[in-house]
């Protein structure tokens, strides 16, 4: 509310331009929606819709790689690389997902290539956390490939990880 304050008048405005019973519908709508995301908050990949809204048209089952930092006592955190890298971390995440399935998918033997420069960009990511996170000193990264349930989505539980890779900086 304290956002639209200083253009209140004008939104305003907008609004008294609307007719009711269009205004009616649009809220009735938006207040179905709501509760029906209400209802089924326990659905936490996609919140706002139903799960076959996003099979129909892609069939095949959704892919991603994960970045857990394994740190000395044990404990996994996931690592975002948009906190990590702000400027950059969006499109450095893509660069680091394009190698780990160059590496999952190529022969084994034949992807020496694909690991040096998986392993030059975990460097990086191994510096940036040390130097963010200078009281939690980082053991390892593990890259997990996880697939999601296209057809058969029962829930976060029924996503699949498997380890590709674990990179121990020096």
């Amino acid at each position: 509310m304290l956002l639209t304050w200083p253009v209140r008048v004008p939104l305003g405005a907008v609004f008294a331009a609307v007719p009711r019973r269009y205004a009616l519908f649009i809220l009735a709508s938006l207040g179905l929606m709501l509760a029906g995301h209400m209802a089924s908050r326990g659905d936490a990949t996609y919140p706002l819709t139903e799960w076959d809204m996003y099979t129909v048209s892609n069939p095949a089952d959704p892919r991603f790689v994960d970045y857990v930092a394994v740190l000395p006592d044990g404990r996994e955190e996931r690592v975002f690389m948009g906190q990590l890298f702000p400027a950059g971390g969006r499109h450095f995440r893509a660069r680091l997902d394009a190698a780990a399935f160059a590496i999952e998918q190529s022969p084994p033997g034949q992807d020496a290539e694909s690991i040096a420069l998986l392993d030059s960009m975990l460097a990086a990511v191994a510096l940036t956390w040390r130097a963010q996170h200078p009281t939690d000193s980082l053991q390892a990264i593990r890259l997990m490939v996880g697939s999601v349930p296209a057809q058969h989505y029962a829930g976060p539980a029924s996503i699949s990880r498997n380890l590709l890779r674990e990179y121990r900086p020096q």
